[in-house]
């Protein structure tokens, strides 16, 4: 048989389609939420927007490019010390054998990272408005936080609704076309045993600290009387990530000059990043659009969470017993 040219791939158009799908997928949940939110079981969820922030003062702006910037650095510096110390916080997991605890030895450095990224963040925040907020106009009616018991639980429900339909999408595309959801490093797997659901029980209430404080930074942070959608969300989708796109640079650029990457006993943490960054680029965009749907700050990170956790969490190995 004549061989095939090199020219002859055909996984580049496999690989764009399931991009599409991805993205498809992606941008689903958000009409999947619009709609639900129509339905009068759900009406409690609508909460009345809270009015904006005012509209930051000179030093306002200087504070906020320092804790940007600041935001970034200490992303990157924490980043490889917490993946080091992974070993000794989940000593199974980091040895390769089976267990139950945290048993996803490369998740597990960005879990650490997570956790301690948004306890800062949120530290930041607090110490922003209690120094510079409350004495420029803001209040912490504007952030959106107020719940009834009812409306946290509908809000939970919806969430989880909204989670269980992008599976059920996620399935029936792989049931008529023998495809998931995925473009490179990032995908939504259909290949997971049960039990990774309750492996998602531990990762998704930890995670959840990073997503929440990102989704109020974004809501009631940078949502500023008329100021453009657009502007804030590519301040907040950079903020977001230039602290991992330092570290991932940093990887590289040394690779190229030296022919020797900077980190070579943890390069596989540091390659983790390239599925990550661009969900975490994706993140504060999604979290405003479910803040403007809802008038609240919750619903977003209760969507966001569990759902890019379980994506994150059934594309990387896991170390859990076979019986």
């Amino acid at each position: 048989p004549l061989p095939l040219p090199a020219e002859d791939q055909r996984w580049k158009l496999r690989e764009a389609a399931t991009a599409m799908s991805l993205l498809g997928g992606l941008l689903f949940v958000i009409p999947c939420a619009g709609l639900l939110l129509r339905l009068p079981l759900f009406a409690p969820v609508r909460q009345t927007p809270p009015p904006s922030l005012p509209l930051p003062t000179p030093s306002g702006r200087k504070l906020s490019w320092c804790l940007f910037f600041f935001g970034a650095l200490v992303a990157a510096a924490l980043f490889m010390p917490l993946a080091k110390a992974t070993l000794t916080v989940f000593p199974e997991a980091s040895s390769v054998k089976q267990t139950w605890w945290f048993p996803q030895r490369i998740n597990n450095a960005l879990l650490l990272w997570a956790l301690a990224n948004g306890t800062i963040a949120l530290t930041l925040f607090w110490g922003a408005y209690r120094l510079h907020g409350r004495h420029h106009g803001v209040t912490p009616s504007m952030w959106g936080l107020k719940l009834t018991a009812k409306a946290a639980g509908l809000t939970s429900l919806l969430a989880f609704t909204v989670i269980g339909c992008f599976y059920a999408l996620l399935f029936t595309c792989y049931e008529l076309f023998h495809a998931d959801f995925r473009c490179l490093f990032v995908a939504a797997s259909t290949a997971f045993p049960s039990k990774m659901l309750i492996v998602a029980l531990e990762y998704v209430p930890l995670f959840f600290v990073f997503y929440f404080a990102n989704s109020l930074r974004v809501n009631g942070g940078t949502r500023h009387e008329g100021a453009s959608a657009w502007s804030s969300g590519l301040f907040n989708a950079f903020g977001n990530t230039l602290g991992l796109i330092l570290v991932l640079s940093l990887q590289y650029l040394h690779l190229g000059a030296t022919e020797q990457p900077f980190w070579t006993d943890g390069w596989l943490y540091v390659n983790l990043l390239f599925g990550v960054i661009p969900m975490m680029f994706l993140l504060p965009c999604l979290h405003r659009i479910f803040f403007d749907l809802s008038g609240q700050t919750w619903l977003g990170p209760l969507i966001t969470c569990p759902l890019f956790v379980m994506m994150m969490l059934t594309s990387n190995v896991c170390y859990i017993p076979l019986k």
